[in-house]
C-alpha cells in the first residue's frame, strides 16, 4: 500500500502527540496543526488522504474546518474527533461534510488505528480500479457528451464545461447552466480529455483552460483559479504547478 498522508487537527498538542504515536505503527506521513489557518495551509499545499479533526477547536468548529477542507480536497477521508456524543453534531457532520467516521474521546487506540487502516484500504482499492482503466482516445473538444441530470441523460457540449470535480466518489461536471453527474471517475476523465483544452489543477479538479479568467497567488507558491462567468475559486496544488507554468508560459 502507498505511503498515505494524514493530517491531525487539534488545539491540544498532547492529543496530537498521542495520535501520532498510534499512527506511527504504520508508515504514514503525518502532518499536524493546532489552528484552523495552519490546517488549511497544509491542505492547500499537500495531497492529504485522511484528516482527523477535533470538533471543539477554539476559532471555528471542527465541522467548519472539515467543510473548508472538503472544498479543497473533496476526496480526502474526513474523521471527526469529539469529547462527547451529540446526535445533532453527528448528523450535521455527516450531512455537511460527509465524515467517514467519528471517534469519541477517550478513544480506544486499536479503534483509531483500525478505522484509519480500513478507510485507506478502501481508498487504495478504488485507486487501483481507476488505474486499470484502458485508455481511450481523447474526446473532441466540440463533441457532445452524455451526462446525468437527476434521472435523465442529457447531452452537453464538452466546450461548455468549466471544470470537473470529485465529491465523495461522485464526479460533478460544472457548466454555466448547471451541474451534472457522471458515472466515470475523475481519473478516467483525465485520460479521455484533451490536455490542450483541459488541465488537472489538483487531484480533485480538472479545469477547462479556455474558461479561466484570473489566476491569483495564494500561499507558498500555490495559486487559485477564477472563471469569467462562474463565481467559484479552484486551487492549483504544488504537484501540478509545473504543468500550469508550461501552459501559461510563466
Amino acid at each position: 500500500m502507498d505511503n498515505f498522508n494524514i493530517l491531525i487537527i487539534d488545539d491540544d498538542q498532547n492529543i496530537i502527540n498521542a495520535l501520532k504515536r498510534i499512527l506511527s505503527k504504520n508508515e504514514y506521513i503525518i502532518y499536524s496543526a493546532d489552528k484552523s489557518d495552519k490546517a488549511i495551509d497544509i491542505i492547500k499545499n499537500h495531497e492529504i488522504d485522511v484528516i482527523l479533526c477535533d470538533y471543539n477547536m477554539p476559532e471555528i468548529s471542527g465541522i467548519e474546518i472539515l467543510k473548508i477542507t472538503k472544498n479543497i480536497l473533496p476526496n480526502a477521508i474526513r474523521i471527526l474527533i469529539t469529547g462527547y456524543i451529540d446526535v445533532h453534531v453527528t448528523i450535521s457532520a455527516i450531512n455537511e461534510v460527509g465524515i467517514y467516521y467519528y471517534i469519541a474521546k477517550p478513544w480506544n487506540n486499536q479503534e483509531v488505528l483500525s478505522v484509519v487502516e480500513k478507510a485507506l484500504r478502501e481508498k487504495h482499492r478504488n485507486k487501483e480500479k481507476e488505474d486499470i482503466f484502458i485508455k481511450k482516445p481523447h474526446v473532441q473538444y466540440n463533441k457532445k457528451i452524455p451526462v446525468w441530470e437527476d434521472e435523465n441523460i442529457i447531452l452537453i457540449n464538452l466546450s461548455d464545461i468549466y471544470y470537473l470535480t470529485s465529491i465523495n466518489g461522485n464526479v460533478a461536471i460544472v457548466t454555466e447552466k448547471g451541474n451534472y453527474k457522471s458515472p466515470n471517475a475523475l481519473s478516467t476523465w483525465g485520460k479521455k480529455l484533451d490536455e490542450n483544452y483541459f488541465f488537472r489543477s489538483h487531484r480533485g479538479y480538472i479545469v477547462n483552460i479556455d474558461k479561466i479568467d484570473k489566476i491569483s497567488p495564494w500561499f507558498n507558491g500555490a495559486y487559485n483559479i477564477k472563471f469569467n462567468k462562474l463565481n467559484e475559486t479552484i486551487p492549483i496544488s504544488r504537484g501540478y504547478m509545473k504543468r500550469f507554468r508550461e501552459i501559461f508560459e510563466l
